[in-house]
């Protein structure tokens, strides 16, 4: 029997799309074992996903390059997913939205942070794609932690967590 492994992936208006959207086209394709076209040859696969698209609503996602570009149907809501009980084996967290790098100030949905903060202590897996590091840092899971990130965008997270008007002192 294999296990199937629940993925939680954190978008809000501003998420950069091609950090999420080409990776989970790859990782469901270890589903494709179950299908009676491409199974045989696969051999044995011991995983399967189960992809959860997590939004502060319902409401179509926005990405960063806006309204002109493609948007995103969630399928569920911080709020619903915390509520449910559920443990996650994979938080995946993509960029977005982008930081005012300066100032600190952001536009990540607290319900998003807190959702990163309750989960990823009991994840087997949390993963940030270039500046999701900054969703992990401002939920404070990178504290005392190496991490990597973007390397143009390392010290400019740093400073944004340092600095923003909002930031916990914990961070990194």
């Amino acid at each position: 029997m294999p296990q199937i492994l629940s993925i939680a992936i954190c978008i809000s208006d501003g998420v950069t799309l091609s950090d999420f959207i080409p990776p989970m086209e790859i990782i469901s394709g270890l589903n494709d074992v179950d299908n009676p076209l491409f199974g045989p040859a696969m051999g044995e696969v011991p995983y399967r996903v189960k992809m959860e698209y997590l939004s502060p609503t319902m409401d179509p996602v926005v990405s960063l390059k806006g309204r002109s570009s493609p948007t995103f149907n969630p399928t569920m809501t911080y709020a619903d997913a915390l509520a449910s009980g559920k443990q996650f084996d994979i938080i995946w967290v993509p960029a977005g939205p982008i930081p005012n790098f300066e100032t600190g100030e952001h536009g990540f949905p607290a319900e998003e942070i807190t959702f990163i903060a309750q989960q990823a202590p009991k994840a087997k897996y949390v993963i940030s794609v270039c500046a999701g590091a900054t969703q992990l840092a401002f939920a404070g899971v990178l504290s005392g932690k190496r991490a990597t990130t973007n390397k143009f965008l390392f010290r400019a997270i740093v400073r944004v967590c340092a600095v923003g008007s909002s930031a916990p002192k914990h961070l990194i």
